[in-house]
């Protein structure tokens, strides 16, 4: 029965509408970025790689750069949850399976 289940049609990855959304929404968010956007996450990216350090930066680009971290936060718990849920749903698919 384990075998049966491990091979079974009805995997775990079979809905590709959901990754074709996420894909879709991402592009979207990409595209409704503005210039000013962009050059905030250009920022945190040399900030993290070390180009720029915390005492180059104006009291206004540490701000916005602590909004930006705020904003990723908020939206990767939100993924997380996401994930969580989807899991979870599985899960139980799976346990009824058996």
């Amino acid at each position: 029965m384990f075998l049966k289940n491990i091979f079974k049609k009805n995997d775990i990855n079979a809905n590709p509408q959901t990754n074709t959304e996420d894909k879709e929404t991402f592009r979207e968010e990409l595209q409704t970025m503005s210039a000013e956007d962009m050059d905030l996450i250009r920022l945190q990216t040399a900030y993290r790689s070390g180009e720029i350090q915390e005492g180059e930066l104006s009291q206004e680009q540490i701000d916005k750069l602590i909004a930006l971290y705020d904003a990723q936060i908020v939206e990767l718990q939100k993924t997380i949850e996401k994930k969580r849920e989807s899991i979870l749903k599985h899960k139980k698919r799976l346990k009824i399976a058996h």
